[in-house]
């Protein structure tokens, strides 16, 4: 007879905060979609995304194509994986990122993305692609100051 060993993290709790064995694995985004107030953003604060060629890009190309511009030197676009939009608790649509990790570049150009079309970031370690392995990015519109939830 063989024992089967299973590691539990004594510290691993679920969203509710009871401790579990087994990890949360939230909402998985709308793959391949883009939310259309960030391609709306992109537009009119990136005219230089626009293809010559072909015109405007659409959807999640144009998110990508805006990401893969160099910005400060460095092209950023590696943080854009198994990503699409996923609709909030509160109601808005977010952009949502779950790439395999980050490194400090990749941080750093995703926050000048960020700034330069005035949007909310957030990193966490719940992600739907490949829970326990990848990050999740996720990018919002900003809210005004008077609906922020109190910082801790």
């Amino acid at each position: 007879m063989t024992s089967q060993m299973q590691f539990v993290n004594p510290n691993l709790r679920d969203q509710w905060g009871k401790e579990t064995n087994k990890a949360y694995v939230p909402k998985a985004p709308n793959i391949g979609r883009a939310p259309g107030w960030l391609t709306k953003r992109i537009r009119q604060r990136m005219p230089e995304v626009r293809d010559e060629r072909w015109g405007w890009h659409s959807g999640i190309t144009l998110v990508h194509e805006a990401a893969n511009l160099k910005m400060g030197g460095r092209f950023i676009g590696d943080w854009i994986d198994h990503a699409g939009s996923l609709k909030l608790s509160d109601g808005r649509t977010a952009f949502v990122s779950e790439p395999y990790g980050l490194f400090y570049d990749s941080i750093e150009a995703l926050l000048a993305f960020c700034n330069k079309l005035d949007i909310e970031c957030t990193i966490d370690a719940g992600s739907s692609h490949f829970p326990t392995r990848c990050l999740r990015i996720t990018l919002t519109e900003r809210l005004p100051r008077s609906r922020c939830p109190p910082r801790l």
